[in-house]
């Protein structure tokens, strides 16, 4: 079993550790990002900040700036189908197709589990397809569009990784299909309630995202027009959040690190739920790095306009989020930044 994470420390960190914290933020924005928001819990306290330029007619960022989480988003879907294995409404060995219903769709044969450790063989989302929200971004997709625009398999299922966001979209089908509820109200009351995250939100038609928004600035937005961001009401618009359903999730900074916490303290999946995400390739986990030798988990995610991080150190009890509007930075060496910072000696 993994080692679990203690009660989650709410005590703000020292006034010298806060200043060391600021200190690498305004460093990343002073070497050219627009902004940085971040976010660190240790077992010595919990601290936020931001620095730099994140909306319109120069906002300066704030700690309680909500943010697109891209990817990250597929660490909810992973934890909602293994709460949903433990209430033994999904076997993680059974086909995927088997928890589709009547959606006409090629699961490759893959099982969920497979699907999960990105083994499903089926291909990423080609470009092309990823373009049209940015062209339409008012757009609301339905999901008989959505499944049309995937590619064939391009292998057998368990024989390779492949990241594939079409995999995660037809695992959160299958999670709303197994338990008969739709996916906002899945991980309201499985995966946010157990940790109290209100401002942790699943982005969708006539679900406002609330505000303050952290935006890009026209030039980090990776070529999308910057009047995009913000239609609808979602980020980064609602075509977007429509099309992209495996990636719709939205957070502040400290919301998403105490709900990072609360996953590996055992709160949100049990012990072994948590061992088998944590396990080889990861069910929703990368294992990617390490800090200091500790091993780190989490995900990281991007979207035009928007990078984001959330890496957790199990072994020394430390979690960090951090957020760039720049699909191009480098989230994880400011994340690998802050936790060397918040865990030196």
């Amino acid at each position: 079993m993994p080692a679990l994470l203690g009660p989650l420390p709410v005590k703000a960190r020292d006034k010298t550790s806060a200043a060391s914290l600021q200190n690498v933020l305004d460093g990343v924005v002073a070497g050219g990002a627009p902004d940085v928001i971040a976010a660190v819990i240790t077992k010595d306290g919990a601290w936020t900040g931001a620095a730099g330029i994140d909306g319109p007619s120069g906002r300066v960022a704030t700690v309680q700036d909500e943010f697109a989480l891209a990817s990250i988003s597929k660490t909810f879907i992973a934890s909602l189908v293994m709460r949903l294995a433990e209430q033994g409404k999904i076997d993680l060995d059974a086909p995927l197709a088997s928890y589709l219903g009547k959606l006409h769709v090629d699961a490759n044969e893959a099982t969920v589990r497979e699907a999960l450790g990105m083994r499903a063989g089926l291909a990423e989302t080609s470009p092309s397809i990823s373009d049209q929200c940015a062209s339409n971004p008012t757009r609301v997709w339905t999901t008989g569009e959505i499944v049309a625009s995937f590619d064939p398999p391009i292998a057998k299922p368990g024989t390779r990784v492949i990241y594939s966001n079409p995999t995660f979209k037809l695992l959160r089908l299958a999670a709303e299909h197994a338990a008969g509820m739709p996916f906002e109200v899945l991980v309201r009351e499985m995966l946010l309630a157990p940790a109290k995250a209100d401002r942790i939100v699943v982005q969708g038609p006539g679900r406002t995202t609330p505000k303050p928004w952290a935006l890009p600035l026209a030039d980090h937005t990776q070529g999308d027009p910057i009047a995009v961001f913000g239609t609808g009401g979602v980020l980064p618009c609602l075509a977007d959040a429509t099309f992209s359903i495996g990636n719709v999730m939205a957070s502040d900074a400290r919301s998403l690190a105490a709900w990072g916490w609360h996953l590996f303290a055992g709160d949100i999946v049990g012990p072994a739920s948590l061992q088998q995400m944590m396990e080889g390739d990861g069910l929703g986990l990368e294992r990617s790095y390490s800090v200091g030798g500790a091993i780190a988990y989490g995900h990281g995610g991007t979207k035009p306009g928007y990078g984001s991080v959330l890496v957790v150190l199990p072994d020394v009890q430390a979690v960090a989020v951090v957020f760039i509007n720049d699909a191009d930075a480098d989230v994880s060496k400011v994340a690998v930044r802050l936790l060397k910072s918040a865990t030196a000696p």
